[in-house]
């Protein structure tokens, strides 16, 4: 019986030991925890924001904001920035409007894919600084009429990259929700945390473009000349369920969202025009397809109010609506490249006018909407009658080149007519 208690006593560890080994068992474990934890944010670091694997719709807004704080350090050259969704970046070349611009300044497409106001004034600060002499707000007409959602990677983004600025957020904040705001406020390793969605995402949209021939993200993330990203149309089958998907979303927005989302662009003209920065908006042309089952009514909501922005701010309304035809289009909403040639050229020679000649605030601004093709505006306001030359608002010009009686100037001939498809500008 001794034996045995001599030898239980040998093998037995004293309390003290075994705890000092759930101790030690417990301090490996958090150890090994938070080294998992610092290796994992590390690694999302290295892939994310040095590597920038994610998805390229996250990338370029890293990039166009990268490209404005660059930009901001330089010399300003007056030049011209493209704001937009993936209508304005399909739909427009710029290495085709900058001829027609004055010598040394040059326009970029810094378009968002699903970007409106509020993506706009996440760098509206950056691009601010940069000097430029015009900002152009593309509206899609479709897209105006909801809010389109920041989500919390978006908003991540922002805050890891300082989009905000204090003056920008002292401006803004008005317009964004408390949880966008919060994730402002977050830090650099919650927003890490955030991103580790990003590689699975890249790998998405990588496989999005093997598996489809007619996609090109091929230097689509620092592409700010031709960023398109469609190559060929899609079928009719898949138009139609967008049209009908897109005029359902449309339709089932309120009034208050597409008047928070006009506040929104009006505030932003006021933050430019108080850098003596010019803003203009652009209405983006139309697919007929999706106007027909968009509606004459909810067009006309959306225009009146426009028209109003444009008037309250003395800020040119160019309206291209109705300048592409069905066969311009890749799908529902996105033109490719015979569209994207045509509205190009006419962003040219209306961009061209704008900016060489130094217009004054109200020649383009509209008190009702300004068709280009349309010769019964019942309105002056696009040109007043005082400049001392032939102006838009003036009837003698003597020429309908574009399709429009009331316009004072000259205008190339190339550029198509709103009233009908082009016949000079690129072919199909």
């Amino acid at each position: 019986m001794a034996a045995e208690r001599i030898e239980t006593n040998t093998t037995s560890p004293t309390p003290r030991s075994a705890n000092l080994r759930a101790l030690l068992a417990l301090v490996d474990g958090l150890f090994f925890t938070l080294l998992a934890g610092v290796v994992f944010l590390v690694v999302i670091h290295w892939l994310v924001v040095d590597l920038r694997v994610m998805p390229v719709t996250r990338a370029r807004l890293v990039e166009v904001h990268e490209y404005l704080v660059d930009q901001a350090g330089q010399e300003p050259t007056g030049d011209l920035y493209f704001l937009g969704s993936s209508v304005l970046l399909e739909g427009v070349d710029c290495t085709v409007i900058d001829p027609a611009l004055p010598e040394g300044t040059q326009s970029y497409n810094l378009a968002l894919m699903g970007a409106g106001a509020p993506q706009w004034m996440l760098i509206a600060d950056a691009l601010r600084q940069t000097q430029p002499s015009w900002v152009i707000m593309t509206i899609d007409l479709t897209g105006v009429t909801g809010l389109q959602k920041i989500p919390e990677e978006g908003m991540a983004i922002a805050e890891y990259w300082n989009f905000f600025t204090p003056a920008a957020h002292d401006r803004f904040s008005k317009y964004f929700t408390p949880e966008q705001l919060a994730a402002l406020d977050k830090s650099d390793l919650a927003s890490l945390l955030d991103f580790r969605v990003f590689p699975i995402g890249a790998f998405d949209m990588y496989m999005r473009e093997v598996s489809k021939p007619g996609l090109r993200y091929d230097g689509y993330t620092t592409n700010f000349k031709d960023p398109w990203v469609r190559k060929s149309r899609v079928s009719d089958v898949s138009t139609e369920r967008w049209i009908t998907d897109k005029v359902n979303k449309a339709t089932a927005q309120d009034q208050q969202a597409m008047d928070e989302q006009i506040a929104m662009i009006d505030e932003l003209i006021g933050w430019f025009a108080d850098k003596d920065v010019r803003c203009a908006m652009v209405v983006a042309p139309v697919n007929p397809r999706l106007a027909r089952a968009f509606g004459d009514a909810e067009t006309e909501r959306v225009m009146t109010q426009l028209a109003a922005l444009a008037k309250r701010t003395a800020t040119p309304l160019l309206d291209h609506r109705t300048l592409l035809s069905e066969s311009d289009y890749a799908d529902h909403v996105h033109p490719y490249e015979p569209g994207r040639i045509k509205w190009s050229q006419r962003l040219a020679a209306d961009l061209g006018e704008l900016v060489t000649r130094g217009h004054t605030s109200t020649e383009h601004a509209t008190s009702e909407h300004t068709t280009r093709g349309d010769t019964t505006r019942g309105d002056t306001t696009r040109g007043d009658t005082t400049r001392g030359e032939t102006t838009r608002g003036d009837t003698t010009r003597g020429d309908t080149t574009r399709g429009d009686t009331t316009r004072g100037d000259t205008f190339s001939e190339s550029v198509p007519s709103e009233t009908g498809p082009d016949t000079t500008g690129g072919g199909r």
